[in-house]
Formats: C-alpha cells, sequence, structure tokens
C-alpha cells in the first residue's frame, strides 16, 4: 500500500528525482518547501463549506516544473496549467494533503473544481478551495485541520505571521488558531534517514504538520 501511494505521490514530487542528482543521498527530509495560506469559506450561520487555499512552491521546485512547461505546444502558461491540473488530479486520492477533522472524526471532502496559478517572482503559486460537502457548524462542533505531505518529501507550512482568516466574518466567539509541530528527537532522527527516499514512511509527515484549530466560546 506504501508503495502504491508513493507512486501516485511521485508526481507532486518529481523534482526530488532530479534533486537527487544533485545532493548527497545523506541529506535529512524535507526536499521540497511549500509556502502556505489558508481561509475558511462560511456559508449559513456558523457552517465552514471548505478551505481555501494558496500554495506556493521552492524555486527549485517550481523551476522543475517550468522547463516541463515549456514543453507544451501552447505556451508556457499553459503548460503551468497543466502541470498544476494533473498535481491536483494526482492528489485527490489523499485529499490534496488535507486532513480535516471534527469532533475527532475524518471530516469527508469534496474534489476541487477550478484553481488559478501563475509565476510569481521565479516561483509557481496555485490557489483553490477544497470542499466540504456536508459542512461543520463551529458552534457545535471541534474543527481542525493540517495541510502536509505524509512522507514528508515536502514540508507545508503557512507563511510565518499570517493569521487563518475567515472568507466572513467570523461567528461570535470564534477564532482560529495556527499550531506548531513539536516533533520529537527521534521524528527528527527518522526524517534523516536517507533509506526513507526509497522506503517511504507515510506516518513521518503529521509529526512535522501544522495544525489549525478553530475554537468557538
Amino acid at each position: 500500500m506504501i508503495v502504491k501511494e508513493h507512486k501516485t505521490i511521485t508526481r507532486l514530487l518529481v523534482a526530488w528525482l532530479v534533486y537527487l542528482v544533485t545532493i548527497s543521498l545523506s541529506e535529512a527530509h524535507p526536499h521540497i518547501w511549500v509556502d502556505l495560506r489558508s481561509k475558511l469559506i462560511l456559508g449559513a450561520e456558523s457552517h465552514v463549506l471548505g478551505i481555501h487555499q494558496e500554495w506556493l512552491f521552492d524555486e527549485f521546485y517550481s523551476a522543475v516544473l517550468i522547463e516541463e512547461a515549456l514543453s507544451d505546444p501552447n505556451g508556457l502558461e499553459a503548460g503551468i496549467k497543466s502541470e498544476m491540473q494533473q498535481i491536483l488530479v494526482d492528489l485527490q486520492p489523499y485529499n490534496y494533503f488535507n486532513f480535516v477533522v471534527a469532533d475527532e472524526n475524518r471530516v469527508l471532502l469534496g474534489t476541487i473544481e477550478s484553481f488559478r496559478t501563475q509565476v510569481r517572482e521565479n516561483r509557481i503559486w496555485m490557489s483553490f478551495t477544497v470542499p466540504i460537502p456536508n459542512g461543520v457548524d463551529i458552534k457545535q462542533q471541534h474543527l481542525s485541520y493540517s495541510i502536509f505531505d505524509p512522507t514528508y518529501y515536502s514540508e507545508m507550512l503557512h507563511f510565518i505571521g499570517e493569521p487563518v482568516v475567515f472568507s466572513e466574518k467570523a461567528p461570535e466567539g470564534c477564532a482560529a488558531e495556527i499550531r506548531q509541530p513539536n516533533p520529537s528527537t527521534e521524528a527528527v532522527a527518522l526524517s534523516q534517514l536517507p533509506s526513507l527516499d526509497f522506503n517511504p514512511d507515510s506516518t513521518i509527515g503529521q509529526l512535522f504538520a501544522e495544525t489549525v484549530v478553530v475554537k468557538c466560546y
């Protein structure tokens, strides 16, 4: 099962294949970095209907994608859009690296319907909304979520100092807090094992993931 999962996730992490040529096998995870923004999409009253996200890929991975996109007969812009579309298709079975929980139960997520992408200062940016079809009433349920690569090939963290916001005025007494990861010494040591590049561990990423917690008082 882990091998099958790794093969699908590889589309997003294709840069690692190039990176392997240029770095020592002793290099620690992660190999790709993604800066995040996220916003809670509110529906009626206090129901969260989705999580809007912005992903900004690091310059190295962006350069690899741009090089691939240049081969598109319709031009660079069309090529980048095609690359991002394929990434989202491949990540759909993994909930787009989203782990959403309400009252300790995993939340059903929907399919991304549209996205935007462009190059910003040599880095590829894209935005999209992951739907929550059944919604979560944050006045009645405890909502939290994390966005992370389960194998920790890529590190995904919110921009420093930027809070998680709501699409509309937050319900009275509600706020979102980003809790930083606190991996153990053992977890850090595990992330540095060269063998992870050939035998991926789909449990390690969560140890390095931020958790967004929504509280309503």
